[in-house]
């Protein structure tokens, strides 16, 4: 069956296919970049993912360390706690014996005075301090040398008499 009209039909028909041909490539050209597109998209996207992952290993990886540092200190204080009521209680020993030993300082020295006070009172003279007597002082050995010279005088004119 022959067609009127034929060959401008298949003309056109023809054109329409060219141009939807060229609107095809052009479509899968654009497709194309697009996929480009989301392929350079998507590699950005697990390059970030990936960071994040590593980053989340390293945070969790701190938090494991800081949770066993915090372990190791609620071991250790109490520890700590133990060793300073130990040092306490020995300060407090060495104070106690000090403080023992200051009483009994003042115990004896109080008794002394006590003993001292009592000989004062029968011997009066204990309580005196000790002095040097008045001829062996200086000045009265000078007062001695003074009356000698004085003497020979005396005598150095009775014999010239």
């Amino acid at each position: 069956m022959v067609v009127a009209g034929g060959p401008v039909q298949i003309k056109i028909a023809s054109e329409a296919l060219t141009s939807s041909k060229v609107e095809t490539q052009t479509t899968i050209k654009l497709m194309d970049e697009q996929g480009e597109k989301i392929k350079t998209f998507m590699d950005s996207l697990t390059k970030s993912l990936k960071g994040l992952k590593e980053a989340d290993d390293k945070r969790d990886e701190e938090i494991r360390t800081i949770k066993k540092d915090i372990e190791n200190v609620k071991t250790l204080i109490p520890k700590m706690f133990e060793k300073s009521k130990e040092t306490n209680n020995l300060v407090l020993r060495d104070l106690q014996d000090e403080i023992k030993s200051l009483k009994s300082l003042v115990l004896n020295r109080m008794t002394i005075n006590e003993i001292d006070s009592s000989l004062s009172s029968r011997f009066p003279f204990l309580g005196q301090n000790p002095s040097i007597p008045a001829w062996q002082v200086s000045g009265a050995s000078s007062n001695t040398e003074e009356k000698e010279k004085k003497k020979k005088k005396k005598r150095k004119r009775k014999c010239y008499k």
